[in-house]
């Protein structure tokens, strides 16, 4: 059932690398190191993999998760629009099983690792750089609401036990965000059948701690006239 259930809610695209955004793995203590397609496997302690967008030294930060049947190469454009957008330093993560990761396994607890492990970094990378004016979003579409709002959960628990305080709040933007397994096994019931007794990623029980942490979530377009059906 395990196996089945994995293939029918992960579905990345043929694995491949990005073509001109850089590969770096993000370190726990906040230092980004440069990496390609071969090497990126072999990083240490599963470090989170996250593509380069925009200018480094901007003083807004946007962490950017993709949907489900994309990778760091499919929405490299994107994530280069925001980055001209918000003039910002853009990093998006990629998930075990998806692109240059296509030889880890996906799963719920494994894209919440990598979360925890984006969220650690980004924590530190905020402490050291120490910058007054910095802004962090986490910006997400579909299935990667799910990855972003843990890791804006571990972002400031990691601020509070280290620094003491979050110096920069984040702010949460959720496109489309696909919100629980159960909820979107009610709308697709026809064609998600083996989801009905189990349930994954359910966003909606971790939006509320992101609230009572006092970060700004902004969920957008579910429910809205723009969609045919929202993700759950």
């Amino acid at each position: 059932m395990g196996a089945l259930v994995t293939k029918q809610l992960f579905q990345p695209p043929e694995p491949g690398a990005p073509e001109n955004a850089e590969l770096y793995s993000f370190a726990a203590n906040g230092r980004l190191h440069l990496e390609n397609a071969k090497t990126v496997a072999a990083r240490t302690a599963a470090t989170p993999v996250v593509s380069m967008h925009g200018k480094p030294t901007a003083d807004t930060v946007v962490l950017f998760f993709h949907g489900n049947g994309e990778d760091l190469r499919v929405c490299e454009a994107a994530v280069d629009g925001l980055a001209s957008i918000f003039d910002a330093h853009c990093m998006a993560l990629e998930y075990p099983g998806y692109g240059v990761l296509a030889a880890e396994k996906a799963s719920e607890a494994s894209f919440y690792e990598a979360a925890d492990k984006l969220g650690d970094a980004t924590a530190a990378y905020v402490a050291r750089l120490a910058q007054p004016n910095m802004r962090i979003m986490f910006v997400a579409y579909s299935l990667g609401a799910a990855v972003a709002v843990r890791a804006a959960i571990r972002f400031q628990e990691k601020l509070l036990t280290t620094v003491g305080a979050v110096p920069v709040a984040p702010m949460l933007v959720a496109l489309a965000p696909f919100t629980s397994a159960f909820s979107t096994k009610l709308l697709f019931a026809d064609r998600m059948t083996l989801l009905q007794p189990l349930d994954y990623f359910c966003t909606t029980c971790m939006l509320e701690q992101v609230r009572a942490a006092s970060a700004p979530a902004i969920p957008l377009g579910v429910g809205s006239r723009f969609l045919r059906a929202p993700h759950g």
